[in-house]
């Protein structure tokens, strides 16, 4: 009986993986929110990552007026075009994110993914405890 649960609580950290992995995927940190071809979009709509992920980079450096250098941080030797942003907002659009996106769009999905996860997780409770 108790291995029998065992077994079954491990068939779920297994299965866990393969749930988060596009999750990360789609989130805007490997492929670029506006890059996503159209039949992935169900994927990265539904995944929370690329919410808080938006929500955290326009938080930090929304109002941000200086210039981002990921690479050489107070070196003199320059850091490839690509990755120096002269503003905050430079590169909120270099990833294809928008500003007015944290109120609008994000904290609102990131509530409705919260509720909807919830109230399905608590549908398949409902369900799995109906048939014992």
């Amino acid at each position: 009986q108790w291995y029998q649960r065992r077994v079954r609580a491990l068939n779920t950290l297994a299965i866990a993986p393969t749930i988060i992995a596009p999750h990360f995927l789609f989130c805007g940190q490997f492929i670029l929110i506006g890059n996503v071809k159209s039949w992935m979009l169900p994927f990265q709509e539904t995944s929370w990552l690329r919410y808080s992920y938006e929500a955290a980079i326009i938080t930090h450096f929304g109002d941000y007026g200086g210039k981002i250098d990921f690479y050489h941080d107070g070196e003199p030797e320059p850091a490839p075009t690509e990755y120096v942003y002269l503003s905050g907002k430079d590169l909120i659009t270099g990833l294809t994110m928008e500003k007015d996106n944290l109120w609008t769009c994000d904290v609102p999905a990131l509530i409705g993914l919260t509720f909807g996860f919830h109230i399905l997780a608590f549908l398949i409770l409902l369900l799995r405890s109906k048939g014992k």
